[in-house]
């Protein structure tokens, strides 16, 4: 369902700019393609990946979603690898943010896993020089139906 545009609107608007004006452009909009091969030949495809465009700063905006049904923790791992493969995508002088990294969680069991990659770097001068990399969860199994919002397709789709 993230692949219908007025889904995707909808969570955008409600969850992740509910206080920010951001007025999308679903014309200069599009789901983007991000299938990848590592050099073992393993195939890796995120759920879904839009580029976006803000009227109101004239820029691009990258999202990508990830669905999960059971806690992962190698879910950083992934979305790192799928960051590295949009990134490399991105045309050269295109102004942009993000790739923003959403995951949509409906598992039963708690996401007790870090949203943040720890690289355990010990020594805090060093550790400056790694940027941290984070992502957002929407755990949608522990909000009651009757609280989930956003438009009909939305709600359904969560």
């Amino acid at each position: 369902m993230f692949s219908k545009t007025a889904v995707v609107s909808s969570f955008v608007s409600t969850y992740l700019f509910p206080d920010t004006k951001v007025d999308i452009d679903f014309n200069l909009s599009s789901a983007i393609k991000n299938d990848t091969v590592d050099g073992f030949l393993n195939e890796f495809r995120s759920d879904i990946v839009y580029r976006l465009f803000d009227k109101t700063r004239s820029l691009f905006i990258y999202i990508l979603f990830e669905h999960k049904s059971t806690p992962d923790k190698r879910t950083i791992i992934q979305l790192k690898h799928y960051l590295n493969s949009i990134e490399s995508e991105i045309p050269e002088g295109e102004k942009h943010e993000g790739p923003i990294l959403v995951v949509i969680y409906h598992g039963r069991r708690k996401w007790g896993i870090s949203l943040l990659l720890d690289l355990d770097q010990p020594d805090p001068i060093l550790q400056k020089h790694f940027s941290k990399f984070e992502y957002l969860l929407f755990d949608f199994y522990r909000i009651p139906d009757e609280k989930i919002i956003g438009s009909p397709q939305l709600r359904l789709t969560l």
